[in-house]
């Protein structure tokens, strides 16, 4: 389950959201002020390209089904050095 959390430092918005492998386990979505996605999973960390990972594509759906949440800028890709800072 998706779990928004309160945001800190550049960031907008922030979710904790579980692994697939481990549920006891999350990783940590981010939206900062620039409208990029961020996410603490190592597949996003080390990823040359910086596309969405499954967390920040689930989290983006999830915001979708979600009426109070506001409506969002499209999102630049980020790069490997704008990593969450937790």
């Amino acid at each position: 389950m998706i779990t928004p959390i309160k945001p800190h430092s550049e960031f907008v918005e922030m979710y904790n959201v579980p692994s697939d492998r481990n549920p006891k386990f999350t990783y940590v979505v981010a939206l900062n002020s620039q409208n990029s996605w961020s996410c603490s999973c190592p597949a996003w960390i080390w990823s040359k390209k910086r596309e969405n990972c499954k967390h920040i594509t689930r989290v983006i759906e999830w915001r979708g089904e979600q009426v109070n949440l506001p409506e969002v800028a499209p999102v630049k890709n980020a790069t490997r050095f704008s990593r969450l800072e937790i």
